[in-house]
């Protein structure tokens, strides 16, 4: 089952990230500097449009799906590091 919900989840924000013109490789290939690692779908974040503030720390995601999805459950997220 939870695998079921990863995937459906990875899917989801794959499909999120495209519909907003993100690229969802994982690796940086634009000359702007990486702010951080959307925890959500391991992507290299260089924009910094999607940013959440939690516990003291500023964390970036590519989409707002995946921003919505980690404050829902920050902690789900922040124990795969």
């Amino acid at each position: 089952m939870k695998l079921l919900v990863v995937i459906s989840l990875s899917v989801f924000c794959f499909v999120a990230c495209q519909s907003n013109n993100h690229s969802h490789s994982t690796e940086n290939t634009s000359n702007q500097p990486v702010l951080g690692k959307d925890l959500v779908c391991d992507m290299e974040v260089t924009d910094s449009t999607y940013v959440f503030d939690y516990e003291g720390k500023t964390y970036f995601f590519c989409a707002e799906h995946c921003k919505d999805e980690f404050q829902k459950e920050p902690q789900k997220y922040l124990s795969k590091k």
